[in-house]
């Protein structure tokens, strides 16, 4: 982030860029399906008006100039290029140490550690209330809901068109209440399914 609260993402340490544009590039591309994904907040807000693309193909022309300056682009040669970044195992390995580090940062449980719930938290099965409205997560009650959390609890679908990501992407998303100066608002904390 900066100082106008805008969400940057660096690709191969080229100049930064805002990170809807990567999000429309592997295929959410309207604004709304980019809020759909990640909540509305502030960030995003400032991040949608600083991202001068607004479709899939604009998004992914707009990468491949910042990583291939010179070069003709096109949404074919765009593709490849971020498939090949991001998505071919022959060039884009973690590792395992990789894997658990990424894993480790964005855990679910590291995040919600010490902030309280701004909605029930209910087994889909059972009907059971694992944490109500308002509690705040310290490590025992996390500790007794990970198992949830990791299972399906918060879970939603996201479908993105056009892009280089094809078929479902699942993200986890717990609202929670943060502070500010006038009171409390609440936000989704967005977690990731551990990368295997």
């Amino acid at each position: 982030t900066d100082a106008k609260d805008v969400v940057y993402v660096r690709i191969d340490r080229t100049r930064k860029l805002p990170v809807t544009v990567l999000l429309r590039a592997l295929g959410f591309g309207s604004d709304q399906e980019i809020t759909e994904l990640l909540g509305d907040n502030e960030y995003l807000s400032n991040t949608l008006e600083k991202d001068n693309t607004d479709s899939t193909e604009k998004a992914l022309l707009e990468i491949y100039e910042r990583l291939r300056p010179g070069e003709p682009p096109t949404v074919e040669n765009a593709k490849s290029l971020l498939v090949s970044r991001f998505f071919d195992p022959k060039r884009y390995d973690l590792a395992n140490v990789g894997r658990y580090k990424i894993n480790k940062k964005l855990h679910i449980k590291n995040r919600l550690f010490n902030q309280r719930l701004a909605e029930t938290l209910v087994d889909p099965e059972t009907g059971e209330i694992l944490a109500a409205e308002g509690t705040i997560l310290d490590r025992r009650t996390l500790d007794r809901i990970l198992p949830y959390l990791e299972k399906n609890i918060g879970f939603k679908t996201a479908k993105p068109m056009g892009g280089v990501v094809e078929g479902d992407v699942e993200l986890q998303s717990i609202k929670i209440y943060a502070p500010e100066s006038e009171g409390e608002r609440v936000i989704n904390v967005i977690g990731n399914a551990n990368i295997t």
